[in-house]
């Protein structure tokens, strides 16, 4: 009962607005310029989506090796100044570290 009187209020409509699809409001072109649109935003939110997982992933690596660098460092002023603070010859520490006198000098003067 329900659908005949679905038919019926549609077949009065079209016979009122002269049209034969009195419920379509955008042109095929309209759909399409639509379609188009919401493609572009998708494709477009999906690529800063993962360029922005991207950039992340490569700020933790570029992170955690400037840490490891940096911790390295620490550790080799640490060593240096603890054998400096020993005795060890100026020289020896250049030979143990490869590092220039002046780079040791730098490091002791600093600490």
């Amino acid at each position: 009962k329900g659908d005949d009187l679905m038919k019926k209020v549609v077949q009065e409509v079209k016979e009122i607005s002269g049209k034969e699809e009195p419920f379509r409001f955008f042109t095929d072109e309209e759909l399409l310029e639509m379609d188009r649109k919401q493609f572009r935003e998708e494709g477009f939110a999906e690529g800063l989506a993962e360029g922005r997982e991207k950039g992340l992933a490569e700020g933790r690596v570029l992170g955690l090796a400037e840490g490891h660098e940096t911790g390295r460092l620490e550790a080799q002023h640490e060593m240096i100044i603890n054998m400096h603070n020993n005795g060890v010859s100026l020289d020896l520490i250049c030979k143990s570290t490869k590092l220039s006198l002046d780079e040791i000098k730098k490091i002791i003067k600093i600490h």
